[in-house]
């Protein structure tokens, strides 16, 4: 009697190939143990038939129609028999059949899952290198912003640095004009009051002559 592998067992995480091999083990095993099976019951009748040829001549009509009726009823039993096996059979295949078309319905499932998953993958994939090419594009845009930002403060520290330099020009201008202006007003001032007393004097001699005189 050929010897049989144990049946491989099937999970979520077999391959295709692998469940497609398992399949294929299943059927050569049911027909292996369907032919053996079906020799014991072949040879018994041979055998059979075998010994009522060989002791056929030498029996009478009676123990001939007697063995004959006896080999009847033997060979109906075994028809029996050998239908009640054969419907067993029919019944154990029929089972097999659908536990074969129902393995073969949850590898289609599996196939399609995997299959689903592969361009699930795919796309998740895609999205990461698209999100890695937006945030090295916003990198690389915020690094450039961040050189116009501070490019624009050095100016603006250089426009301020020039416009409190200017301003401090200006002033120190306006100081020194504001200091000359007013020497020239005290210089000027000073000269109208000399002029006034000058004035006086020279005013305050005449009446004093025309007074003696």
């Amino acid at each position: 009697m050929p010897e049989h592998k144990a049946p491989r067992k099937l999970s979520a995480a077999n391959t295709k190939q692998e469940m497609l091999e398992a399949y294929g083990d299943l059927l050569k095993q049911l027909e292996a143990k369907r032919e053996a099976d079906a020799l014991p019951e072949q040879k018994v009748a041979e055998k059979a038939a075998k010994q009522v040829v060989a002791t056929a001549d030498s029996l009478s009509a009676e123990t001939i129609i007697s063995d004959i009726s006896g080999l009847k009823a033997e060979v109906g039993k075994m028809l029996s028999t050998l239908s009640d096996r054969l419907e067993q059979e029919v019944g154990r295949y029929d089972n097999v059949k659908r536990a074969i078309a129902e393995k073969e319905r949850e590898l289609a499932e599996i196939y399609e899952i995997q299959k689903a998953a592969s361009s699930l993958a795919a796309l998740i994939e895609a999205q990461n290198l698209k999100k890695q090419e937006f945030e090295a594009d916003m990198a690389t845009r915020k690094e450039a912003l961040s050189g116009e930002i501070e490019e624009m403060r050095a100016e603006w520290q250089k426009e301020k640095a020039q416009r409190a330099a200017e301003q401090k020009e200006q002033d120190a201008v306006e100081a020194r004009k504001r200091s000359r202006e007013k020497e020239e007003y005290e210089y000027a001032l000073q000269r109208e009051r000399q002029a006034a007393r000058d004035a006086f004097e020279k005013e305050k001699a005449g009446s004093r002559k025309r007074m003696c005189g």
